[in-house]
């Protein structure tokens, strides 16, 4: 069994989000953001995700066919950066 904990896959989420430049208006599907992980922790991705939008580091925005689409939120980019330079996420 995989021992890959939650703040690993956000840590590739929010990796995957600023690499790419999704922040602010620039929105990225769910069903795109949760490729930055393994299919069989998609699942876990998606809670992590909701976990994430909680404590206020994305930004969400109904899309199309029920699904949502996220951003990271630019007030945060110090927090982010932080989370990047460290190599793991931490709740601040």
């Amino acid at each position: 069994m995989c021992n890959i904990e939650d703040s690993e896959i956000k840590y590739s989420l929010i990796k995957k989000m600023a690499r790419k430049c999704y922040f602010g208006h620039r929105l990225i599907n769910l069903s795109d953001l949760i490729k930055a992980v393994p299919s069989h922790l998609q699942g876990r991705a998606k809670e992590c995700i909701e976990e994430l939008f909680k404590d206020g580091f994305l930004n969400r925005k109904p899309g199309i066919k029920n699904e949502f689409r996220y951003s990271l939120k630019p007030e945060n980019k110090e927090k982010i950066k932080e989370v990047l330079e460290r190599g793991e996420y931490e709740k601040i």
